[in-house]
């Protein structure tokens, strides 16, 4: 029987010489080494599809955490794969607490930093589910930087919603008529991003003067 020790030279030593398919095979027999296979499949292969299947089918919720949290940011590379991760992310932190797991989960944020758009979710997942001090302290972050947007997320609002107003104004409308286009370009799709970006820097500004006054988390923190 060959140590870990030794199936780790024998990957190496594939490796080196570019029998990258060996070391793959290797590494797959030995159910110690999924790290080095999984390593092979993202870093020497590019197999991205296959790896990610590789890691949901993982029952164990620790494992699959672990493994997310050393290839996760890997993966968040290529755009294509965000959503794959993401969703395995999720589907971690509502497992994490129903199987009991020792995770630490404060990690996955990590591998959301530089995806702002997902890292938002992820938190607010966690505060729904594993809201530790660490994951409090990063919702409020969150909450603060998305509040320092307020005016610049405004200005957007705005000149978005003036330059749609401002078409076709060669016939003169009546007072009505003029409030009646406002209501339909606010339910615009044409204005929806930009309606949707200010009213969530809104929200999240009154949820931070929540939580400023205690009225939030209060009862979460002091079981901490």
């Amino acid at each position: 029987t060959f140590s870990d020790s030794d199936v780790k030279t024998a990957i190496d030593v594939c490796l080196e010489n570019k029998e990258t398919e060996l070391a793959l095979f290797i590494a797959k027999k030995k159910p110690q080494m999924c790290n080095e296979y999984l390593r092979i499949l993202i870093v020497e292969l590019n197999k991205y599809n296959e790896a990610i299947q590789y890691m949901k089918e993982k029952q164990n919720t620790e494992e699959k955490f672990k493994l997310l949290c050393e290839f996760g940011e890997y993966l968040l590379q290529e755009k294509e794969y965000e959503d794959q991760i993401y969703n395995m992310a999720i589907d971690i932190i509502k497992a994490i607490n129903k199987d009991k797991a020792d995770c630490k989960v404060d990690e996955l944020t990590k591998i959301f930093a530089n995806k702002k758009h997902l890292l938002r979710s992820v938190v607010d997942e966690l505060m729904k589910n594993n809201p530790d001090q660490p994951i409090i302290h990063k919702h409020i972050e969150l909450l603060l930087e998305s509040c320092l947007e307020e005016e610049e997320l405004k200005k957007k609002y705005e000149a978005k919603k003036k330059e749609i107003m401002d078409k076709d104004t060669s016939t003169p409308l009546s007072e009505e008529e003029q409030k009646k286009k406002e209501k339909d370009v606010e339910n615009s799709e044409e204005l929806k991003a930009e309606k949707e970006q200010y009213e969530r820097c809104l929200k999240d500004k009154a949820k931070l003067f929540e939580i400023i006054n205690g009225k939030e988390y209060q009862e979460k923190i002091d079981k901490i």
